[in-house]
């Protein structure tokens, strides 16, 4: 993979970026925005016996709702559109075409990298390298003026460097950046169309377009330029401007490694890693893993290191991830100094070093990498990771990690800015285009604070249940748990969908599996009160305490009190 900025890596790139905790911290700020609009309680009627008595809480609610008796509902049909575990299709490759893929991709790699040139780049720099490894092989710092007189006489790799250089908070100059982009952009010089379709895909120096940004890459498919293939991947691997199409993803990553790239064969190493889109074969994952790392690639070492520090299974090797990922680190490379500086923060060098990790996050961030500005602004928002806890400057971060094309940051920023936080007042008026923009780039946390937005009538948006619904069955189907969560809430409301309550529990089963600890505490309650199906006091009484031990203070009570009810029903908490 390469760094985010300025190139346009793939959604999975992105999120693997992203230490897991952030993740669920930006997800919890679904529930801290919907505390100042509370919904309805999730079920209003239920099935069951008549002395049920059990919360039912959602992320929406202080408290707990009740589970109140009533008749039995009649079940309405199932939405077809909408499908329980949500998988994106998965392609079979076979054996024969991916080791041919390996043997070619090996004598693409063995291949002389060509000529030189007045950059000291060669072609597959231009084709392999973060931009911000390309400025300093060209060492553009120490001959500005020259790279600027090329620029002006309308050399596209000067304009491209130029623009690559002038994307830091201490030289950024907007107007001039975008003008250097578009200027590149509309030469045949390929990696100036792919960097001008980061642009688009990042809304840096202008609207966030993902449409844009596939039709640049993929205008670059019939050539041999593997940065656009893997551009072009990514998008259909998120269905972000292109249509959702495992098939078409895996196709074009197996053409990019067959020709060498090692961003492709880092991506087609967690492909097989993972099981998401293809078949999980872990041979098969450690062989383009190893075939990654003998390119030598800075980014992909930062990447592949990625992969052994925090990927359990067979592949794990923490020893190993930790020297690619300061080599990654010690050239500059901004992938590889987050990833050093997750690894300081996870105790994977020792004791947890948070003030090591601030530090190098710091000088990602000093070198325009909107992921860093992102986790130091996270930080100072929940004081953590070594910070303490500070509104104003969560702000600040948060907007210039914006400012540097982070759309993550921008559904933080909007979840925040929906309902205020801690000391940032609510600014609603900013937050609804933030949220729209990182929705239009795939953020599935902005999926769900725009539904809720939707959802509540809130921020001036007329109340639309529908569209709310929309948004939320968008974020389950990427396999976001909090979206999954809503989704089921929606069922059993009957708002902006059909009343389904088979189609709620099984939704809130599936978000209780993948750990949603209020879906965890709905489930309980529909399976005490029978709603949705038959009744089961025991596996009620095994959810309540599942959420009762991995809960925060509120999930916990909320928990205490549905244990207490299951346990009139004759279900004892067999806890000591």
């Amino acid at each position: 993979m390469t760094a985010i900025h300025p190139s346009l890596p793939s959604p999975a790139a992105v999120r693997k970026r992203a230490p897991a905790r952030l993740l669920v911290r930006a997800a919890a700020l679904c529930g801290l925005a919907l505390s100042v609009v509370p919904q309805g309680a999730v079920l209003a009627q239920v099935a069951g016996r008549a002395t049920v008595s059990a919360p039912a809480p959602v992320a929406a609610q202080a408290g707990a709702a009740t589970v109140a008796a009533a008749g039995t509902p009649t079940a309405a049909a199932p939405d077809s559109a909408i499908s329980l575990r949500p998988r994106r299709d998965r392609v079979t490759v076979s054996e024969e075409r991916d080791r041919a893929a390996l043997e070619a991709g090996r004598a693409a790699m063995a291949a002389a990298p060509g000529p030189a040139d007045v950059w000291g780049l060669t072609d597959r720099d231009w084709d392999w390298m973060s931009a911000d490894l390309l400025v300093r092989k060209a060492d553009v710092g120490a001959r500005v003026a020259e790279v600027e007189r090329a620029a002006d006489a309308g050399d596209p790799k000067a304009q491209l460097l130029l623009a690559y250089w002038l994307a830091t908070p201490d030289r950024l100059d907007m107007p001039r950046i975008k003008a250097l982009y578009e200027a590149a952009g509309a030469t045949d010089f390929p990696r100036a169309r792919v960097g001008l379709s980061w642009t688009y895909f990042s809304g840096f120096g202008q609207a966030v377009d993902m449409q844009a940004a596939y039709e640049l890459c993929a205008g670059l498919l019939e050539t041999r330029y593997t940065r656009a293939m893997t551009c072009a991947a990514g998008s259909h691997e998120a269905g972000l401007g292109a249509p959702r199409d495992a098939a078409r993803m895996m196709d074009l990553l197996l053409r990019a490694a067959s020709l060498g790239s090692p961003s492709a064969m880092i991506d087609l190493a967690w492909a097989y890693a993972e099981g998401k889109v293809v078949e999980r074969n872990m041979d098969r994952a450690g062989a383009w893993l190893d075939l990654a790392i003998a390119s030598g690639d800075l980014d992909t070492h930062a990447e592949a290191g990625s992969l052994l520090l925090f990927r359990p299974g067979p592949l794990q090797d923490v020893e190993q991830g930790l020297a690619l990922v300061r080599q990654a680190a010690e050239a500059g490379s901004s992938t590889g100094l987050i990833q050093l500086a997750i690894s300081y923060q996870n105790g994977l060098i020792g004791d947890p070093d948070e003030a090591r990790a601030l530090e190098l996050l710091e000088q990602a961030a000093a070198e325009g990498d909107g992921v860093a500005m992102l986790l130091i602004g996270a930080g100072y928002l929940f004081g953590e990771d070594g910070l303490e806890e500070d509104p104003e400057a969560a702000r600040t971060w948060l907007e210039q990690a914006v400012l540097f094309g982070s759309n993550r940051a921008r559904g933080v920023l909007g979840a925040v800015l929906l309902g205020g936080f801690d000391g940032i007042e609510a600014d609603p008026r900013r937050a609804i285009p933030l949220l729209r923009a990182a929705v239009e780039a795939g953020d599935e946390q902005a999926m769900i604070s725009l539904g809720v937005a939707y959802e509540q009538g809130i921020a001036g948006i007329r109340p639309d249940p529908e569209q709310a619904v929309a948004l939320y069955r968008r974020a389950h189907e990427a396999e976001w748990t909090t979206g999954t969560f809503f989704l089921a809430n929606m069922a059993a409301d009957g708002s902006g969908m059909n009343e389904d309550p088979g189609l709620a529990r099984a939704l809130w089963r599936e978000a209780a599996e993948k750990d949603h600890v209020d879906a965890m505490l709905s489930l309980a309650s529909a399976l005490a009160a029978g709603y949705g199906g038959p009744v089961d006091t025991q596996e009620a009484m095994d959810w309540a305490q599942r959420a009762r031990d991995n809960g925060d203070a509120r999930q916990r009570v909320a928990a205490r009190r549905l244990i207490r009810a299951i346990e009139e029903l004759g279900v004892r908490d067999g806890s000591t």
